[in-house]
């Protein structure tokens, strides 16, 4: 399993790394807890 993750281009690892930092942020905006955005 970890062999496989780093045998992924690394364009494919920062796309899903994007994409799971795109959710978080959605999340935490709908909360209205902390803006994430403000940290990048």
């Amino acid at each position: 399993m970890q062999t496989d993750c780093l045998r992924l281009p690394a364009s494919t690892l920062v796309r899903s790394l994007q994409e799971a930092w795109r959710k978080m942020v959605q999340v935490e905006e709908q909360q209205n807890y902390f803006p994430l955005r403000q940290l990048v």
